[in-house]
């Protein structure tokens, strides 16, 4: 017999669980794992999944010293930007939202599809540089991709645009990751993990099994450039005997 105890509460996500919900489930990889999953001990049964998108963030960032002629600028840039993603299908566009909790600081992408000059923000405090901040994304391809391969997409597409007057594209950070929906690997999760218990208990001959944990969230754990290592912290309790 194999018993599923479920607790009443998520752990470890805490209220950034709700924030799980928002944009599509859509969350930025940051580091190899969040610091709210640092003491995980991950379970031998786990999935390796590709991320689903590539991100380069972008400033792009205008000096023209007429405030006027200035925001015209970024915004035509702007405008290009957006129409040329659109005329792609590996192209997509996003801003960030930032979301802190006492463990760590979570990023969703919004889709960006239209120039609002009132997101302008000065650069470095200089009222005579305006600036707008840009995710550029890719879908990584279900065979064949590298990361070295998305971001070349990214930079491309990039290179190729008109910009306005006196507009710069500058690149920000490193290359990120980024997973949709994570949750939409529990039912498979689930599955192996009963199919395993099934398997030691059978190999202990015992007369009962139960699994906990299987309420916590499903997580991830970078193991390489493009891979994620996708888990629930889940145990195994056997009983021997009558």
């Amino acid at each position: 017999m194999i018993r599923t105890f479920v607790m009443a509460v998520f752990v470890c996500l805490a209220s950034g669980a709700s924030a799980y919900a928002q944009y599509n489930d859509e969350i930025v990889v940051t580091g190899s794992r969040l610091e709210r999953f640092a003491s995980d001990t991950v379970p031998t049964v786990s999935l390796i999944r590709n991320a689903d998108f590539v991100l380069i963030s972008y400033d792009f960032v205008c000096d023209t010293r007429d405030r006027a002629q200035r925001r015209r600028e970024l915004t035509r840039t702007l405008e290009g930007l957006i129409a040329s993603a659109r005329r792609r299908n590996d192209i997509e566009l996003s801003t960030l939202v930032e979301y802190e909790d006492d463990y760590d600081t979570l990023y969703f992408p919004k889709p960006y599809e239209a120039v609002d000059e009132e997101s302008f923000t000065p650069q470095y405090g200089r009222s005579d540089t305006s600036v707008q901040s840009v995710v550029v994304k890719t879908p990584v391809k279900e065979s064949g991709d590298s990361l070295e391969a998305a971001a070349a997409r990214i930079e491309d597409f990039v290179k190729a645009l008109k910009l306005e007057g006196r507009t710069l594209a500058e690149q920000k950070g490193d290359t990120q990751l980024s997973i949709v929906n994570v949750e939409r690997y529990r039912t498979q999760l689930t599955a192996e993990i009963r199919a395993d218990a099934q398997q030691q208990s059978e190999a202990l001959g015992a007369s009962e099994t139960a699994i906990s944990g299987l309420e916590q969230v499903v997580r991830w754990e970078r193991t390489g450039p493009l891979a994620l290592k996708i888990y629930i912290p889940y145990k195994f309790a056997f009983k021997i005997g009558g």
